[in-house]
């Protein structure tokens, strides 16, 4: 029985996480279509590299960043140390131009 709690602790765990990870791309993708006007394959871009390239505090912190969240935005703060809020500041100037071309279609021919 001890087993069995332990697992569906884990399990709760793990549902929380992708959970959250499901509501930060979702959050990242809906202020991209609104503030950048990017297509869905430009915001999917920023999503996926926020994904890759940051941690679950950094898009907490990006997340609070770009939908003007001051409340949520001092504790992300809290949580990341300087050279990781940088990061997030860096991703904010970088992302947009280096997905600009998942917004484009190659030409075939």
């Amino acid at each position: 029985m001890k087993v069995l709690r332990v697992f569906c602790a884990a399990l709760a765990l793990a549902c929380t996480a992708w959970s959250a990870h499901a509501d930060s791309t979702a959050a990242i993708k809906a202020e991209c279509a609104k503030q950048l006007k990017l297509p869905p394959a430009g915001c999917a871009c920023i999503a996926t590299k926020a994904d890759e390239e940051l941690s679950e505090a950094q898009q907490f912190l990006l997340i609070a960043t770009v939908t003007e969240n001051t409340a949520d935005r001092p504790e992300g703060l809290r949580e990341l140390t300087p050279e990781e809020v940088e990061e997030v500041f860096g991703f904010l100037g970088s992302a947009p131009s280096a997905c600009a071309g998942a917004t484009q279609t190659k030409p075939t021919g």
